[in-house]
This record gives C-alpha cells, sequence and structure tokens, in this order.
C-alpha cells in the first residue's frame, strides 16, 4: 500500500512541530518518573487488593473492580514503551513495557506488542491491516466479547502475518506464547486454581475490555482511514477533568496519532501548544456515551499524494545482504522496503515520531522529517523511511 499525505494536514503537523515548545516535549528522559510511578503503582494497587480479599478484609466485587483498574493501568506504560517514549535508553524502554505487561498479558513483550500496535497506527480503520478494527467494528453486544478478548484477537491477527515477520520475532512470539498458556496451565493444575482465577483471571478481562473499550473503541470512528483523513481517524473526547484524568490523557487520542513521539504525561501540554491549529482540522469529537454526530472528511483535492517535482529514482542496498532496491521518484521509500520483505515499523507516516528511524551506513539522505535536530540531520547516519529520500544515488541502509 502507498502513503498518501494530505498536503493540509500535513501542514498542519509540521507547523505545530516545529513550535520549540511542541519539539520540548519529544524528548524523552533516562527514566520518567511518571511511567515508573504508574507500573509500580498498578502492581502496588493489584498485590494490595489481593492481600486485603485473601486476609478476608475486602468485599470480592471491590477486589474485581480494583484489580481490573490496576490491569486497566498497566496498559499505559507498555503503550508508551511501543514508542519508546518511557525511557531513553531504548532496551530500559523494552524492559519496562515487558514487565508492565505482566499484568496484562504476561510473556508478551514490548518488541511483540509495538509491531501490533504500530500496524494500527499506520492502517488505522482499515478492515483488512488494522489488528484493532474489530474492536471498532463489532455490534454493540458483540463487542462486549471482542473487546475482552483481544488477546485471542491479536493472536489471530499476528499468526495471519507470520510469513511476513522476522525469524527472530516469531521465535519470540512463540516463546511468548508458550510462556502466556504455560502461566495459566501451571496455576489452573495447582492447589491454587480458585484463587488464581478470581484474582487475575477474571480481572484481567474486565481490565482487557477496559483497555480495549477506551482505548480504542469509543477513539475512532468506523470506516474512516488514517491514510485518507489523519485527523478524523481519531476523535476528541469531551468530558471532566476527572473523566480525563482516569483515561490518562486518552481524551485527546487524536494528539496521541498526530505525535505518537508524545509520552501520556504531556498529552494536555501539546494540545494547549497545537489547539489553535488543530482545531481548524474538524477533529471528530464525542463524549464517553454519545457516539460520533457527524463527521466531516477533507475535500477530495486534499487527498493527492505530495511529492516533489524535484523527486528521483534512487538505490538502497541493504547492507546485511547485499540487495538493492530501486526506490521510484514516485514511490517511498518505506513502500519500496516494504514491497521487498523488509518490514520497517512506522507509525505516524508524517515524519514527526520518529519510529522508522534507520541508521545510514553509507550515503546522503534527503531528509524530509521534523523530528530530528539539525545536528543529526548534519550527521547523516540515521534517517526516517517513511518521508526522507537520498541526495547521493545510492544509501547503505543498516537492515
Amino acid at each position: 500500500m502507498t502513503i498518501s499525505f494530505q498536503a493540509g494536514p500535513r501542514e498542519v503537523l509540521e507547523d505545530v512541530v516545529a513550535d520549540p515548545q511542541f519539539h520540548a516535549l519529544t524528548v524523552i528522559p533516562r527514566i520518567a518518573p511518571m511511567e515508573i510511578g504508574l507500573v509500580i503503582a498498578a502492581f502496588t494497587l493489584f498485590g494490595a487488593s489481593s492481600y486485603l480479599y485473601l486476609a478476608g478484609e475486602l468485599p470480592l466485587v471491590v477486589m474485581l473492580l480494583v484489580n481490573a483498574i490496576a490491569v486497566y493501568m498497566a496498559f499505559t506504560p507498555l503503550h508508551d514503551a511501543t514508542h519508546r517514549t518511557v525511557s531513553s535508553h531504548r532496551p530500559l524502554n523494552d524492559l519496562i513495557g515487558t514487565v508492565s505487561c505482566l499484568l496484562l498479558l504476561p510473556g508478551i513483550t514490548t518488541r511483540i506488542y509495538r509491531y501490533l500496535h504500530l500496524e494500527h497506527h499506520r492502517y488505522a480503520g482499515d478492515r483488512v491491516k488494522d489488528p484493532d478494527e474489530p474492536f471498532v467494528s463489532s455490534g454493540p453486544l458483540q463487542a462486549v466479547f471482542v473487546t475482552a478478548g483481544l488477546d485471542v484477537l491479536w493472536t489471530r491477527w499476528y499468526l495471519k502475518q507470520w510469513d511476513q515477520r522476522p525469524v527472530g520475532e516469531r521465535i519470540e512470539f512463540c516463546c511468548a506464547i508458550g510462556f502466556y498458556v504455560g502461566v495459566h496451565v501451571v496455576f489452573l493444575s495447582s492447589p491454587y486454581a480458585f484463587e488464581f482465577f478470581i484474582l487475575w483471571m477474571v480481572p484481567q478481562r474486565l481490565g482487557l475490555f477496559l483497555v480495549a473499550w477506551f482505548f480504542a473503541r469509543i477513539q475512532h470512528p468506523r470506516d474512516v482511514l488514517w491514510e485518507e483523513a489523519p485527523f478524523q481517524t481519531t476523535v476528541r473526547i469531551i468530558c471532566s477533568r476527572i473523566g480525563g484524568w482516569l483515561m490518562l490523557g486518552q481524551a485527546r487520542h487524536c494528539l496521541h496519532h498526530l505525535a505518537p513521539s508524545i509520552p501520556y504525561y504531556r498529552y494536555h501540554r501539546a494540545w494547549e501548544i497545537g489547539r489553535e491549529r488543530f482545531e481548524t482540522q474538524d477533529i471528530p469529537t464525542r463524549t464517553f456515551w454519545t457516539p460520533v454526530d457527524d463527521i466531516k472528511l477533507p475535500s477530495s483535492e486534499a487527498r493527492h499524494g505530495e511529492t516533489r517535482e524535484a523527486d528521483r529514482p534512487f538505490e538502497v542496498e541493504i547492507a546485511s545482504t547485499g540487495e538493492v532496491i530501486t526506490v521510484g521518484a514516485d514511490q517511498f521509500l518505506i513502500d519500496a522496503l516494504h514491497d521487498a520483505g523488509h518490514y520497517v515499523m512506522c507509525s505516524c507516516t508524517q515524519g514527526i515520531c520518529g519510529s522508522c528511524m534507520t541508521p545510514v551506513l553509507e550515503g546522503e539522505p534527503d531528509h524530509r522529517d521534523f523530528i530530528m535536530s539539525d545536528e543529526e540531520h548534519s550527521a547523516n547516519d540515521c534517517m526516517t523511511v517513511c518521508v526522507s529520500r537520498a541526495k547521493s544515488d545510492r544509501l547503505v541502509l543498516d537492515l
């Protein structure tokens, strides 16, 4: 699939990202206290609730609700880790995300979920390529079971992409699923089967339902594609300050899709910086309970592909294999890579998030992103392959 950029929306994004205040929000610390605090809070809440229930000091219904909320809370650090906004140290970032996932889907790693989630970002609204699309399109009664069974849905979706995934990732996926199933087998066949079922399995289903409902079901209008209408693919939820706090910033989920390099605890500030420009783009709004009434899609004139007259073909060599790929004048580099079987992670497809950042070993890139600094551009040792091209005849990428 070829990425289609809209001039109007992209101009708005470029304008916002160029703001020094906004750019500062994309700078990630070595360890983000808000992220670590959320992980600790989720595990502490789950542990304390379980202990008090077993001690007979907490009613069953309260324990189930508290443990479900803890599972729900654990999703945000995992989610941010997929976008590498938990820590600037990548191995630590992925470790924190994987640890947080132990409450949600034990054994599933940040790397595995990163693939699923970034495919959702790139193909949001696509009934075939978006792994989260069934959360949005399923009927009211069916949605309860679909959202609570997101682990089954995601596993089925990944298996459909099996032949396209790297061998190392497939091995990791098998180990993750083996661990996940093994946890259930070990505990359910042990003397603690009932405790395992009531303390974790039931709250887990409730927590997964909350995750899929609040992070996907109510966030995306049905059949609106990211590649056609990025500002209309996600919504802005109108709610009280308390409601926004309970959603951990996701009331402005639209901002996350537009700028995935912003961590959850900075959404509010990022929205305030870009508010005037964002509000010119007809972003759909809704409340928790009332759906979107009207969606104003961009005109057909705004849905054209964006190229430059000076664009010309160039070659890309894959360092690990020596394979040479020709990128056409009217083709995006990331599409050429994907067509050749080299699946680089991609999220915003606008050059503003950095998820597709790829090391360059030789050649001079034509940088067209808005996430890298002037110094990083001058170094020419890395590039965003979603929008950038080449000034030299050939680039050698570390893939």
